[in-house]
């Protein structure tokens, strides 16, 4: 007869290996896991705030009076502020307002070009870039607005960082 009682040392340090390759492989597949969904993660928000900084500038300058790549005395202004679109209000030279569109501070370029096409009818193009240092590679939007209240630019082209111009007023 044999005593049983108890493991045995090889037992348990096989026991021991198989338990460490299993733990390695399971904290591998999680911390890949969990990298993945960051980056998934800042990948929509910077989507999500290139997109809404495209459709907010498409609104507000479609139907833009008039519009330029230097200051008017009255006017809005769009530009990249601290990663964000920054819309920046002027009455009279002063500023009245300023507030922040896009909600988080990951667009890292904003251009304008101002130039009439074919038809000789305003188009505003601009190009917003958004990104992370987490991130592989830039998001990027390239857009045109054609100008419904610009008529004609005499063949000049303008280019800017931001873009300044007036709205219609609506009379009551």
């Amino acid at each position: 007869m044999t005593d049983e009682r108890g493991y045995l040392l090889v037992e348990m340090t096989v026991t021991l290996a198989i338990l460490v390759i299993v733990l390695a492989v399971g904290s591998a597949f999680f911390f890949f896991c969990s990298r993945t969904y960051s980056e998934g993660e800042k990948k929509t928000i910077v989507q999500s705030n290139a997109r809404l900084a495209a459709n907010f500038i498409t609104k507000e300058v479609r139907y833009a009076n008039k519009i330029s790549t230097s200051s008017f005395n009255t006017c809005h202004c769009l530009k990249l502020e601290d990663n964000t679109l920054t819309e920046i209000i002027k009455k009279d030279g002063v500023i009245q307002s300023t507030r922040e569109i896009t909600r988080d501070s990951c667009l890292t370029d904003l251009s304008f070009r101002l130039e009439s096409d074919d038809q000789g009818k305003a188009v505003l193009f601009f190009k917003i870039t958004g990104g992370d240092e987490m991130l592989r590679n830039d998001y990027k939007i390239e857009s045109e607005v054609l100008l419904v209240n610009i008529r004609d630019l005499n063949g000049v082209t303008l280019e800017g960082s931001e873009i300044f111009f007036t709205k219609p007023t609506v009379e009551e």
